[in-house]
């Protein structure tokens, strides 16, 4: 007996699907952070510093290394103000040529600003900004003053500080 029955054939087509190129869940730890500094370079004045955009540029590729992890880049390193060192505070360096440079930093970060400070002293206090700030004098031309220059103080804060040129006295 001989069955009439039709048989059926299935066809599986099998598509690949592409993998998430996303893990879950998105969420984020960075926040905008701002913060600030103040500086202290012995070896050029005010003047020499402000009169060609070269020093500058050295200056803000020296701050952008010394930051090892999160790095900072140089576009991030806003608002650049040099004045000169104030007399007082000249003579206690004992040196004639000195600038103050304030600045502002500005990431997205999920690391806080204690991270940021203690790299940034760190550099100061090591040498390190020095050692990149005179190798960096080599690298922009006109830079050249930065060849012999010394940074020797930093502080870093959450609100602008502003460099001052002479001694601020409180009103009486």
């Amino acid at each position: 007996f001989q069955s009439t029955l039709p048989t059926a054939v299935a066809t599986v087509v099998v598509i690949p699907t592409v993998a998430p190129t996303t893990s879950y869940p998105t969420s984020s730890t960075a926040s905008n952070l701002t913060f600030y500094a103040s500086q202290t370079i012995v070896g050029l004045t005010a003047d020499q510093f402000n009169s060609n955009a070269s020093y500058a540029t050295a200056l803000t590729m020296t701050i952008s290394q010394a930051f090892n992890s999160p790095p900072v880049s140089t576009s991030q390193i806003t608002n650049l103000v040099v004045t000169p060192v104030s007399s007082r505070r000249r003579h206690l360096q004992a040196s004639s040529a000195s600038i103050s440079a304030a600045y502002q930093i500005a990431v997205k970060s999920q690391y806080s600003l204690g991270s940021y400070s203690t790299q940034l002293e760190s550099s100061v206090n090591s040498g390190s900004f020095t050692t990149n700030l005179q190798k960096n004098a080599a690298a922009v031309p006109g830079a050249t003053l930065f060849a012999t220059s010394t940074a020797t103080a930093v502080t870093v804060a959450t609100t602008p500080l502003a460099p001052t040129s002479s001694p601020v006295t409180s009103p009486t």
